[in-house]
């Protein structure tokens, strides 16, 4: 008998496990296909000459280093989300914060406002870019409109390379605080009133809790928010395309943006773009090392 059980017992299992194996085939399908083979795809075509058409030249490291010694542009792209990286992801950790803990309150129609901070995101990149350059059109937009009112001469927010990239980061503000939002809502619920309550007895003032008790609570949530704050500057893409192609003076050109132009605009080359697709990744690797070391060490 003890046999029989036995057997069946394994008979069980195999045949669960044969039902797991078959509900994660389809995802690893298509993870090998549109994700594992385009990256070992890329990295192969880094280091050839090929137009999407022709026959594929094996070039060796030549596109690397035409990369360091001629691509300004795509140098120049670089400091560009490191500008855009400048004023974008403190405002991604501390406005959600602030909205977060708003809507965590103990207020009537807090879950209305999350509703209505989170709507957002949930708004095509595309749509949101063509309504933001009709905002800040020098001539008709709202935002000029209402700094005549206050007497003030509003610049030429898309013409201006001063200018530019700031509007570019409102739009992935707007865009962006709800989701980080959510993620510290989520966070926050997740704290004890315990340890309030204690803090609240002990004779601590709310600044006092928030600095003592909050944040370094919630420093694991904010190393996630900063290291995708971080990777999302380097992929910044639609916005750029939608608002301002890039320019003027391609002040507000991305990683991205030039790899895409590259692969498929004038004068293609996807065997050059690889190459700086594949230096992308490890600029990104390296500097989400860099980030997970610096604040992953006080976040615990």
């Amino acid at each position: 008998m003890e046999r029989i059980a036995e057997k069946k017992k394994h008979s069980l299992q195999s045949r669960l496990a044969w039902k797991g194996f078959f509900f994660v085939l389809p995802a690893c399908v298509f993870f090998t296909l549109f994700t594992l083979v385009p990256i070992i795809m890329a990295i192969v075509l880094a280091f050839a000459k090929y137009d999407g058409i022709g026959e594929i030249n094996w070039v060796g490291f030549q596109n690397f280093a035409n990369i360091f010694k001629f691509d300004d542009v795509y140098k120049k792209s670089f400091v560009n989300v490191a500008w855009y990286a400048l004023f974008a992801i403190p405002l991604s950790v501390l406005l959600p914060l602030f909205y977060a803990m708003l809507i965590n309150a103990d207020v009537q129609g807090g879950k209305v406002f999350r509703a209505i901070y989170y709507i957002p995101g949930l708004t095509s990149t595309v749509a949101a870019a063509t309504v933001f350059r009709l905002v800040f059109n020098p001539d008709i937009g709202v935002v000029n409109s209402f700094l005549g009112l206050l007497g003030i001469r509003g610049p030429q927010w898309l013409e201006s390379s001063n200018t530019a990239m700031i509007t570019i980061v409102f739009l992935t503000m707007w865009q962006g605080i709800g989701g980080n939002m959510i993620i510290y809502a989520a966070a926050l619920t997740g704290i004890s009133p315990e340890l309030y309550e204690a803090a609240r007895i002990d004779g601590a003032s709310r600044p006092r809790m928030f600095f003592k008790i909050t944040l370094p609570l919630l420093a694991p949530t904010t190393f996630f928010i900063i290291t995708m704050s971080i990777i999302g500057a380097f992929q910044l893409y639609d916005q750029v395309l939608v608002m301002t192609d890039g320019g003027p003076a391609n002040s507000t050109v991305t990683p991205v943006y030039v790899i895409y132009n590259r692969a498929f605009g004038t004068n293609s080359n996807m065997g050059y773009a690889s190459a700086q697709a594949v230096l992308l990744f490890i600029v990104i690797a390296f500097v989400s090392t860099i980030t997970q070391k610096f604040v992953k060490d006080r976040a615990y």
